[in-house]
């Protein structure tokens, strides 16, 4: 249910629309009700928050447990100008998914600004998600969301949406989550040791969504982020080849293109994690 007497309202960030719940089956599942219901209405991007989800969604149709403490939220992002630069294709898709990481990697390490001279860092394993020595803080399910025939996607009116869950393990009590989930995860109280206010986080993680919303491509200067970052690095992985051949090669980190780039034999091969 909604929030008593709230209704949607804007944030403090131009543009953004913010919808917050006590309790609700899944914000991606809402957004994409909301999609359904009023999709020509949607001509600003949104941020669905819950308290609780009942039936949050995780990758590859997995549940994501959300009990109460957590950042549960559900980016609903119209994908035209000024929006969103660029069309919803090549190299804007093929990069999305670490640059959407890389957001969520620099609220993170913004949040964790606190606790100063400590050795725990935020890594980021690809492409999204984001652990704290070795256990995972943070879960991203990006969707699109394309609706209508050719003729009405030919207008001008906004016909795909980009849908952006991210879940973050704040405050959340670990004995509150299934024992196989608890035993690989962490919270951002755990490790501050005291709990981190979820309104600041909030709105940091907007920031950085919408920030990278505006790019199409992975800098220099982002690719040796997400490399220094890197969750993993070094270890052995297996990558589908340009070729079509699968090699396995130390982890070194991405390109241009967020293609996994591996060593093999001294020489930098990319590809697809197999």
């Amino acid at each position: 249910m909604q929030s008593p007497g709230e209704q949607p309202v804007r944030s403090s960030l131009p543009g953004l629309v913010v919808e917050h719940f006590d309790e609700m089956d899944s914000t991606s599942l809402h957004a994409r009700r909301l999609i359904e219901t009023g999709a020509a209405a949607i001509t600003s991007p949104r941020l669905i928050v819950a308290e609780i989800q009942s039936a949050g969604r995780g990758q590859r149709g997995r549940t994501w447990a959300s009990p109460t403490g957590g950042l549960w939220c559900t980016f609903l992002i119209p994908w035209t100008e000024p929006l969103c630069k660029g069309e919803l294709s090549g190299r804007t898709v093929a990069t999305l998914g670490v640059r959407l990481g890389l957001a969520c990697l620099r609220t993170i390490k913004d949040a964790l600004d606190p606790v100063a001279g400590r050795p725990t860092t935020a890594m980021l394993k690809l492409p999204n998600d984001i652990y704290i020595d070795s256990r995972k803080l943070l879960g991203i399910l990006t969707e699109i969301v394309t609706i209508g025939s050719a003729a009405q996607q030919a207008q001008d009116r906004p016909t795909s949406f980009l849908l952006v869950g991210v879940g973050v393990n704040a405050n959340v009590d670990l004995s509150r989550l299934p024992p196989e989930i608890a035993q690989s995860a962490v919270s951002l109280r755990d490790v501050l040791g005291q709990d981190v206010d979820r309104l600041s986080l909030r709105r940091l993680l907007a920031c950085e969504i919408l920030s990278v919303l505006s790019t199409q491509a992975l800098s220099q200067e982002e690719l040796a982020e997400v490399a220094a970052s890197l969750y993993a690095k070094g270890a052995a992985v297996r990558v589908m080849s340009s070729d079509g051949e699968p090699v396995t090669g130390s982890l070194k980190g991405v390109d241009e293109q967020a293609k996994v780039v591996v060593n093999v034999g001294g020489r930098l091969v990319s590809g697809v994690l197999a």
